[in-house]
């Protein structure tokens, strides 16, 4: 696929999804959005499993099948990150951290939930649960995956 097909599909998906995300990073491969700031919402956890979806449906018509997301759910720091001569609007922290490791686990073109977000959820998702895994190598604890099928009423 050409590069320019590839850089505009995020931009091209994330025109049609009025779903109060606000993005982080964007690359050809990657976007971190995040939603709850500067105001938590109680239905934030949703409208992020929605608009995983609605980018899966996005990038399955423009031919991205291998594309995955998870939605995970915890505290971050937002904000506006740098010196005086360079500052760089952010999201950092440890759960941060953890979505990327997590968005590791998932197969191509699979969705996921964190078991903190499908705590949230738990009566609106329909799917299956990954095998245990640690997040971390060398971590005690494991944690699962929740691969998202359908998100209902």
């Amino acid at each position: 696929m050409p590069i320019q097909s590839v850089s505009t599909s995020p931009s091209t998906s994330l025109g049609a999804l009025p779903n109060g995300f606000s993005v982080s990073e964007l690359s050809p491969d990657a976007l971190l959005a995040f939603w709850g700031a500067p105001f938590k919402e109680p239905d934030d956890p949703r409208r992020a499993v929605e608009t995983a979806l609605d980018m899966q449906a996005a990038w399955r018509r423009e031919g991205l099948d291998h594309m995955r997301a998870v939605a995970h759910w915890g505290d971050a720091f937002v904000g506006e990150f740098g010196t005086q001569t360079r500052r760089e609007f952010a999201v950092l922290g440890a759960e941060v951290e953890d979505t990327a490791r997590l968005t590791g686990h998932l197969s191509p073109g699979q969705i996921g939930t964190s078991e903190a977000l499908y705590a949230e959820l738990s009566t609106q998702l329909e799917g299956a649960w990954s095998d245990p895994f640690s997040l971390r190598p060398g971590a005690d604890r494991t944690t699962r995956l929740f691969q998202v099928h359908t998100l209902t009423p």
